[in-house]
């Protein structure tokens, strides 16, 4: 493969996880009610932390020449930090999710994410007191990182994430799906940087790139619910904006009705103590007036 081709893929790839992180940061979850919007925030960190992976990997394949000696093994041990905590961030989104998911699909998620954290631990404790042999101890702990961290981050995320599609297609929620496509797409984004390696052929890379931004496609119209949720929340607050103006118009017309009302009964109530003053004067005055004659 030539050089300008491997840039443009890897630029194009690294892009794709950088758009994933900038889906994600410029939503507003501040009034979501939805539980995997707390969650979210992992898969923006999975999704910037491994396109700096994917870029930083492209300039040491470019310049793997020019690299001194002294340092390879250095970078090789980098290469392989940046790729665990790049799928660490991805693998922290499946915990997360499986917390929203029901009792019984959330204990065996995140005890198999548990497991597989431990076992990963373990065994890059064990290749690293084995650091003499540098290229076969890279190459294995290259591969344990992909198997364990990529796949099983990527297949669990994505049955995390299809499974709360599927609850929201319960609630008749249409969005659902895209959730599910999304955790399809992050599957078969597992299969291909975790089971397949690049070295098998050339186009492997190009494959990666696709199911990548099939996520990307399916989880920028997954979120769309987000928005679709703020303008209910809007329309909500409108609307009882609309009533309490109209509750207010009312209680202001029954105050100018009760002030009409209470004008006349004011009068009528003066002019009837008025009177009650003035007749028992002259009832006296008429049971006077026979005596008198």
């Amino acid at each position: 493969m030539t050089t300008f081709i491997t840039f443009n893929i890897y630029l194009f790839y690294g892009l794709v996880f950088f758009a994933i992180g900038c889906v994600v940061v410029f939503r507003n979850f501040k009034y979501s009610q939805l539980p995997i919007s707390e969650t979210l925030w992992a898969l923006a960190l999975f999704g910037f932390f491994h396109a700096f992976h994917e870029w930083s990997e492209l300039y040491a394949i470019l310049f793997s020449d020019d690299i001194s000696p002294k340092y390879h093994s250095v970078v090789q041990w980098l290469r392989v930090i940046k790729l665990s905590l790049s799928f660490a961030g991805l693998m922290i989104f499946a915990w997360l999710l499986f917390r929203i998911c029901p009792k019984t699909c959330a204990r065996i998620g995140q005890f198999i994410t548990a497991a597989i954290m431990v076992i990963y631990i373990l065994v890059m404790l064990f290749l690293y007191q084995r650091s003499s042999v540098l290229t076969e101890t890279f190459a294995q702990a290259a591969s344990y990182t992909r198997f364990l961290l990529g796949f099983g981050s990527a297949t669990l995320a994505g049955v995390g994430i299809a499974v709360y599609g599927h609850q929201l297609r319960q609630d008749s929620h249409e969005y659902g799906q895209y959730f599910i496509a999304t955790g399809v797409g992050l599957f078969i984004y597992g299969v291909l940087a975790g089971l397949v390696s690049t070295e098998l052929h050339s186009s492997v890379p190009v494959y990666r790139t696709l199911a990548a931004t099939f996520v990307l496609i399916t989880l920028y119209k997954a979120l769309n619910i987000f928005d679709i949720e703020k303008e209910m929340a809007t329309e909500a607050k409108l609307k009882r904006a609309i009533e309490a103006d109209k509750y207010k118009a009312i209680g202001y017309l029954a105050m100018g009705i009760a002030h009409e009302i209470n004008n006349p009964l004011a009068s009528s109530t003066l002019a009837l103590d008025l009177l009650e003053r003035k007749l028992p004067v002259k009832l006296d005055e008429c049971n006077r007036s026979p005596e008198g004659d």
